[in-house]
């Protein structure tokens, strides 16, 4: 498959590439052959490396070539070389070095926090998804270099390193009028697992951090040991997916599988063909169930959040999520290099695209004073944590998990 994906790869560069050539040097030959687009890139690629002021390798334009035909697609697509696919296989793994950043490239060119990581020390200095980050700062010799062009690859090459030097990323939020310093020191970032625990007796909560492999069994398992904890059947749960960047979409629809019976979770449609994921019959789990959602609850675990929603499974708490409707698979290419490449968008169960609009809670609930560290805070010092508990309570007096719409959510 890498060989087939490289060589279309490659013939895709050229024909965009010489198209664009195409239009600059011969504007009236505007529907030129495979062929001649191809030999039209050859010719422009020996100008510049004959002629180009300095010498520049021939690898290094195409490489400049692929960039920036896969970062013109969308925001999500982009050439890996071997340095980024490693970086991409460490990040799958759970552990890595860095600062716990998620983040894409913004309308504007800059780079965009989707989210921090829960405990890392992006979260420990105060970022928040949709700040932007304008300039990346390293020693005193390397100086800073702007964000704005760098794909998001490229962005994470910056803010890693060896662990214990730092990096200071220039940010802009809304409503500020210039950039602030955040010093960010780099450590081995361990992605978190499941985290949960009793709220009250009968009560339970669940943070899911990210998607990857083996979560949907994990949430399933920690369910369990919460019922032994309280010493009986519980008699609800929290599901927290604020500042969830997503992950593995396979084990979001495995996680929304475990609270229903039957039914669409999930439409994931590409170039060629729509496939509907359904839930599969037996072992759903018969409990009320509310859902946090904030601006950092992207792409799987929206997916999860619209599911649930849509099924009238669950009630959703909080702020509306990023917005992020679309799936990538990496492609991996010879020589270590990848490509990441969006390959599908998908739709709710109730068919809502929620590319760029996000999901919207049932109940909304503003502000999110969620300690700086990341970690999980008590209801009393959570107002949105609260609001779910408040919400989960009154949802058990009024009413089993529902099965059709949320027209009726009781707040």
């Amino acid at each position: 498959m890498a060989r087939r994906v490289s060589h279309w790869i490659a013939g895709v560069v050229a024909g965009v590439s010489a198209s664009l050539c195409a239009l600059t040097l011969a504007g009236s030959r505007s529907t030129a052959s495979p062929y001649e687009a191809l030999s039209l890139f050859s010719q422009v690629l020996r100008l510049v490396r004959d002629s180009y002021v300095t010498p520049v390798e021939e690898a290094r334009l195409i490489e400049g070539a692929l960039r920036g035909m896969l970062a013109g697609l969308d925001p999500h697509s982009a050439y890996l070389d071997p340095g980024a696919a490693a970086r991409l296989s460490e990040a799958a793994s759970g552990e890595f070095g860095g600062v716990g950043l998620e983040i894409a490239r913004s309308l504007d060119g800059y780079l965009q926090v989707v989210t921090p990581l829960e405990g890392s020390p992006a979260a420990k200095a105060g970022l928040r998804a949709r700040d932007r980050i304008v300039a990346l700062c390293g020693s005193a010799e390397s100086g800073c270099t702007s964000t704005r062009g760098l794909s998001a690859d490229e962005g994470a090459t910056l803010l890693r390193g060896e662990v214990g030097t730092l990096v200071t990323a220039r940010v802009m939020r809304d409503g500020w009028r210039e950039p602030a310093p955040f010093a960010l020191a780099r450590e081995v970032v361990r992605a978190p697992a499941v985290r949960a625990r009793l709220l009250e007796p009968g009560v339970g909560y669940a943070r899911i951090a990210q998607f990857s492999e083996g979560t949907a069994r994990e949430l399933e398992a920690r369910t369990a040991q919460l019922a032994r904890e309280n010493a009986g059947p519980l008699t609800g749960i929290v599901l927290d997916l604020r500042d969830n960047p997503g992950g593995v979409v396979e084990e979001a629809i495995d996680v929304v599988d475990l609270w229903l019976a039957d039914g669409a979770i999930v439409t994931v449609a590409s170039r060629d063909e729509s496939v509907r994921h359904a839930a599969r019959p037996g072992g759903e789990l018969a409990l009320p169930l509310v859902v946090l959602v904030n601006g950092g609850s992207a792409s799987a675990a929206e997916i999860v959040a619209a599911a649930l929603q849509d099924r009238g499974r669950a009630l959703l708490v909080g702020t509306p999520s990023f917005g992020k409707g679309s799936v990538q698979h990496v492609f991996e290419l010879p020589g270590g290099a990848g490509v990441r490449l969006t390959t599908a968008h998908y739709l709710t169960p109730a068919g809502r695209s929620l590319h760029g609009s996000g999901v919207t809670p049932d109940v909304v609930v503003a502000n999110d004073p969620r300690p700086a560290d990341g970690s999980t805070a008590a209801p009393a010092s959570d107002a949105q944590l609260a609001r779910a508990l408040e919400t989960l309570k009154s949802w058990r007096i009024f009413g089993a998990p529902r099965t059709g719409d949320t027209s009726s959510a009781v707040e």
